[in-house]
C-alpha cells in the first residue's frame, strides 16, 4: 500500500485552484499552456523527492504533464536532479516546451539513475543531435523505461545512429517514435541493423522522415522484418513512388511476416 504525503497534497491541492490540476488519486500533476513559474518548479521537486530517502514508497506524485509551459533550462536542469532519487513518478510528459539539447541532456543524465519512470513524451522540444544522443545514452543503461516519444524534433542523422546503438543493448523499450526528425539514408540504415539485434521493440513510428529516401526506408523494413518483437513500423508519407512502395511490402511478404504492419 501506497502513502500520499497530506503537506505535499494540501500545497498542490492550492496551487492547482489557480495555476493547474491536481488528480489525488491517480497522482497527476498537469499545467498546460502557462508560463511555469518558480513556485511551480519548487512544488514539483519538493513531490518528487522522498522525504526521507528509506521512504521511497512514500508517493507523492505518479504522473507529471507541463505543456506549452517554457521552463527554462534551469527548471528542467532541477527537474532533473529531482528525478535521480526519485522512485514514485512513472509518466513525465513535456510536451512542445523547447527544452532544447540542454534540457534534453539532463534529462538523460537523470534517466542513467533514474529505475522506475516508464513513460517519456518530449515531443515537439527543439532537441537537436547533441540532445537526442545525451537520451540514446542513458537507453544503454536504463532498465524501466517502455514507451519514449520523441517526434517533431532534430535527430538528423547523428541522432538516429546514437538511437540505433543504443537499441542494440537496450532490452525494455517497446514503444519509439522518431517521426518528423529530419532523419536521412545514414540514420535509417543505422537504425535497421539495429532492429535485427533488438529483442524487445514493439512499436517504431519513423513517419514523415522524407530524406531517409528509397534506402533509408528498405534498410528499416528489411531490419523490422527481422526484429521478431516487431509489430508495428510506421514510415507514412514518405514520398515514394507506388512501385518503391510495392518493393517495400514484397520484403515482409518475402519474410513471412504477416504479424508485423507496415504504415507506407
Amino acid at each position: 500500500m501506497t502513502w500520499l504525503n497530506p503537506y505535499i497534497v494540501d500545497r498542490f491541492a492550492k496551487l492547482a485552484a489557480v495555476h493547474g490540476s491536481w488528480d489525488v488519486q491517480r497522482g497527476r500533476w498537469e499545467v498546460v499552456g502557462l508560463p511555469l513559474t518558480d513556485e511551480q518548479l519548487h512544488l514539483t521537486c519538493d513531490a518528487l523527492r522522498p522525504v526521507d530517502p528509506k521512504l521511497f514508497n512514500l508517493v507523492t506524485i505518479k504522473q507529471l504533464c507541463w505543456i506549452q509551459n517554457k521552463p527554462n533550462e534551469a527548471h528542467i536542469k532541477t527537474l532533473g536532479d529531482s528525478l535521480t532519487l526519485n522512485r514514485s513518478l512513472r509518466i513525465l510528459i513535456l510536451w512542445r516546451n523547447d527544452i532544447g539539447d540542454g534540457g534534453a541532456t539532463a534529462l538523460g543524465q537523470a534517466l542513467q539513475l533514474n529505475s522506475t519512470l516508464e513513460e517519456l513524451n518530449l515531443q515537439s522540444n527543439k532537441i537537436g543531435e547533441v540532445g537526442i544522443s545525451a537520451i540514446a545514452i542513458s537507453l544503454k543503461s536504463n532498465s524501466s523505461l517502455k514507451k519514449l516519444d520523441l517526434r517533431e524534433n532534430e535527430a538528423k542523422d547523428k541522432g538516429a545512429v546514437a538511437l540505433a546503438d543504443a537499441l542494440k543493448q537496450n532490452s525494455t523499450l517497446i514503444q519509439l517514435n522518431i517521426s518528423r526528425n529530419e532523419i536521412g539514408v545514414e540514420g535509417g540504415t543505422a537504425l535497421g541493423s539495429a532492429l535485427r539485434e533488438n529483442k524487445a521493440l514493439t512499436k517504431l513510428d519513423a513517419a514523415v522522415n522524407p530524406k531517409l529516401g528509397e534506402l533509408g526506408m528498405t534498410a528499416l523494413v528489411d531490419g523490422g522484418s527481422d526484429c521478431k518483437t516487431l509489430t508495428h513500423l510506421g514510415l507514412s508519407e514518405s514520398n515514394l513512388s507506388f512501385f518503391a512502395k510495392r518493393n517495400l511490402q514484397k520484403i515482409v511478404t518475402t519474410k513471412k511476416r504477416k504479424d508485423l504492419i507496415v504504415l507506407l
